[in-house]
C-alpha cells in the first residue's frame, strides 16, 4: 500500500513537471496558481507518507 501511494505521488510529480513554463529548468519553478496549490498538496501527501513510514519502522503504530 505504501509503495502504491509512493508510485502515485511520483507519477503525479512527473505529470506536474510537464505543466511547468520551462520543462528544462532544473529548479522547476511553477508560476500558475493552481499548479502551485496542487504541488503544495502533493508535498503534504509526501510528508504524510514519510511520517507514516517512519512510524511503522519505529514501531509507533502499535
Amino acid at each position: 500500500m505504501i509503495r502504491s501511494l509512493q508510485l502515485r505521488i511520483n507519477k503525479r510529480t512527473q505529470r506536474y513537471s510537464r505543466l511547468l513554463d520551462d520543462i528544462d529548468d532544473p529548479t522547476g519553478q511553477a508560476s500558475d496558481t493552481d499548479l502551485v496549490e496542487a504541488l503544495q498538496k502533493l508535498g503534504q501527501t509526501q510528508r504524510d507518507l514519510q511520517r507514516i513510514t517512519r512510524d511503522i519502522v519505529l514501531g509507533k503504530n502499535q
